[in-house]
């Protein structure tokens, strides 16, 4: 079929003087395999191929033209891209011609030009990773706007890739297709929550293209391609897990939880057996009310390792601290575990200053630290500045159970013995009022398959391959406690001492899964397997990351 050619370039430059060029844009390289894929999707949902408008609002240097360009139905598409930077915008304008693909590129930021665009048959892309403070004002009302629109709430901390894919979905026509890459991110956290239920109430024929990690070069997100169909939403999504070397293995989910989609990243059997279990087991607040622990305001300071407590004679004030939890290398923190941190000069105090101690300006030394901390303003940070005085933090408690706030191969649960004070890296946690079991209970009990799985199921990862939970997550961990498991406290505490990290972890995950299988009925050792090898896909998800 032939059609007349145009590639028109509408220059209205937008530019800020306070952000540089990648944060302005929030652009990543698109890998032509994922780009045609993206474009695949959205074809493959249109019954008819002709006369295409297609729309990509954030197009970058041209990788979805170029990708059309390598498609059956370049003749048939009518591609408007729009570019904020007026570079990248060329570059577009010049694969239309080079590829002869009819179409114009719009030099504007998407919030500039959303309203005056419509009426498309498709919508792809990859849209701009920006985090909504480094923003204009201009583009924050035209959010909010969006975010009206659409009836969706999105936070001030919401990445504008959200509200960018909810607005250009909004402009297919009835029956339009989409496709965008997106990061993993999507599928947990509470701004991409309100992009979840709006795709579920506003698209059909979901699916979502799941990748390894590292798709982006030198980004720590997981990406992953979301498609499907502009119209009356259901609930059912088609996952479909990709393989470097091997075929991709396919499932659908009926979703019904929204709080986070990481748990229909299992397969179907895997996540039956995951929530057959779930309904028979406990959430872990009903035994433990995690928290967040000290917040000093400034943890350099305040924690301070052995030599700076005698040089400037901070005894009286000096708690004991585990300032993290690779300090303790078991399942109790020790009194000869603070010894070694002290000896090894590692960070093994807090500083209280409550009005029930000395005053330390009525002391030389402890007088000239107090001055040193001013003199370098922490008295004037927020969290220091609402004090009286400044240098005197409240809620110096502790708890008997703590948790690290972020983890590397999966959580752990620490039997505070010591005491010891922690800041708001590690959650101090107690147990609920009239329990039914104790401490050492619930430590030898959490390091289990279901457990652990439902961590990775209800935490997040940002970056790196580490797993980060926030109390109301901790709290709707799952857990099964045999009554008097917490006596194989020393056995648990052996084997997470005598091993490394990860070799230690997961013989003491092998120990407790055997212990809950002796010790309740619960899980039979059919599903103990299906839910072991759950959590070793997702950690192992997780962990390539980094």
């Amino acid at each position: 079929m032939s059609k007349s050619f145009s590639a028109d370039i509408i220059i209205s430059v937008k530019t800020s003087d306070t952000l540089t060029t990648d944060k302005l844009r929030g652009g990543f390289y698109s890998p032509s395999k994922l780009v045609d894929l993206a474009i695949s999707r959205a074809i493959s949902l249109k019954s008819h191929i002709s006369n295409l408008k297609v729309l990509e609002p954030s197009c970058g240097d041209g990788a979805f033209i170029t990708g059309f360009s390598r498609s059956t139905i370049s003749n048939e598409v009518d591609f408007t891209g729009i570019e904020i930077l007026k570079e990248e915008a060329l570059k577009s304008s010049a694969k239309l011609i080079r590829f002869q693909i009819q179409g114009n590129i719009i030099n504007k930021s998407y919030f500039d030009a959303h309203t005056d665009i419509g009426g498309y048959d498709i919508v792809v892309g990859n849209p701009p990773y920006v985090r909504y403070q480094f923003t204009s004002e201009a583009d924050k009302k035209s959010i909010d706007k969006i975010s009206l629109e659409n009836n969706i709430d999105i936070k001030r901390v919401a990445n504008i890739w959200v509200p960018i894919v909810i607005s250009s979905i909004s402009k297919l026509k009835n029956g339009g297709t989409f496709a965008f890459i997106i990061p993993d991110e999507s599928l947990a956290g509470v701004a991409a929550k309100q992009f979840r239920k709006w795709l579920l109430s506003n698209c059909s024929e979901l699916t979502i293209d799941v990748f390894p990690p590292k798709i982006f070069e030198g980004v720590l997100q997981e990406t992953l391609i979301i498609s499907g169909r502009r119209a009356s939403g259901n609930n059912v999504v088609r996952f479909i897990q990709h393989y470097p070397d091997r075929n991709q293995e396919e499932w659908l989910h009926t979703i019904v939880n929204n709080d986070t989609w990481y748990r229909y990243l299992l397969n179907s059997k895997q996540l039956s057996v995951y929530e057959d279990i779930q309904s028979r087991t406990d959430l872990v607040n009903k035994f433990v009310k995690f928290d967040v622990s000290i917040v000093t305001g400034a943890n350099d300071y305040f924690c301070i390792d052995h030599s700076t407590m005698q040089a400037f004679e901070l005894e009286p004030w000096a708690e004991p601290l585990l300032a993290r939890s690779r300090q303790s290398r078991g399942a109790v923190y020790t009194r000869l575990d603070h010894r070694k941190s002290i000896s090894m000069d590692e960070k093994s105090y807090i500083l209280n200053f409550s009005p029930e101690k000395p005053d330390p300006l009525d002391y030389e030394k402890p007088s000239e630290y107090i001055k040193i901390g001013e003199e370098v303003n922490l008295d004037k940070r927020y969290k220091c500045t609402v004090r009286k005085p400044w240098y005197r933090i409240p809620n110096m408690v502790g708890g008997k159970i703590l948790l690290s706030k972020r983890s590397h191969y999966s959580p752990r649960v620490i039997y505070n013995q010591h005491d010891a004070l922690t800041t708001d890296t590690i959650y101090r946690g107690r147990l609920i009022k009239n329990p039914s079991i104790n401490e050492t209970d619930f430590i030898c009990a959490f390091h289990n398959s279901l457990t652990l799985l439902s961590a990775e199921i209800e935490g997040r990862s940002f970056g790196g391959g580490v797993l980060e939970m926030v109390p109301s997550e901790v709290s709707r961990m799952r857990i099964i406690i045999p009554t008097g498991i917490g006596s194989n406290i020393d056995t648990l505490d052996d084997i997470f001492r005598e091993g490394k990290d990860d070799t230690s972890f997961g013989e003491a995950v092998e120990f407790t899964n055997k212990i809950l299988l002796k010790g309740s009925q619960i899980i039979p050792q059919r599903d103990m397997d299906v839910l072991n090898d759950s959590l070793n896909k997702m950690r192992d998800r997780r962990l390539s990351r980094n």
